[in-house]
């Protein structure tokens, strides 16, 4: 087997595992977060964050299931936030059944949907790293 169809298996491999862990990994949870709720908008909290040295803001929801109300704030934490205007608006998402303070909100808000989940950029990243290395190496030995 010739070198670069060494180098050939190993970039398949490299890319088709985390596309693969990053299909499972979307999968489960989906099918965590399966009960839809419609909440209220009641407030946006201002957060600061020393590690940036900025300050975010995060939605904060009333919702309302099996008869209780729950006030849960957002997952989604941005700096865009202060300049939209979302106080008593009304918006759907999907929740854990077994732990209602659990949300899933990736939120279309516009034409911009904001998501949280930054595990599929890792693996990718980590496995980027890995690839180049590894071509390096084949290059540099071989």
């Amino acid at each position: 087997m010739g070198v670069l169809q060494q180098l050939g298996i190993v970039f398949l491999l490299m890319f088709l595992i985390p596309v693969i862990i990053i299909v499972v990994f979307y999968c489960l949870k989906k099918r965590k977060y399966t009960e839809e709720v419609e909440a209220d908008i009641i407030d946006i909290r201002k957060v600061y964050f020393p590690m940036s040295l900025d300050y975010f803001y995060v939605p904060v929801y009333r919702f309302t299931y099996n008869y209780s109300t729950y006030e849960v704030e957002s997952k989604n934490i941005r700096l865009e936030y202060h300049n939209m205007s979302f106080k008593n608006n009304h918006v759907k998402f999907k929740i854990n059944p077994d732990d209602p303070t659990d949300i899933n909100d990736q939120l279309n808000l516009g034409n911009i949907k904001y998501e949280h989940d930054k595990t599929e950029g890792l693996i990718l990243g980590i496995c980027a790293i890995t690839a180049a290395i590894v071509t390096i190496l084949v290059f540099t030995f071989y």
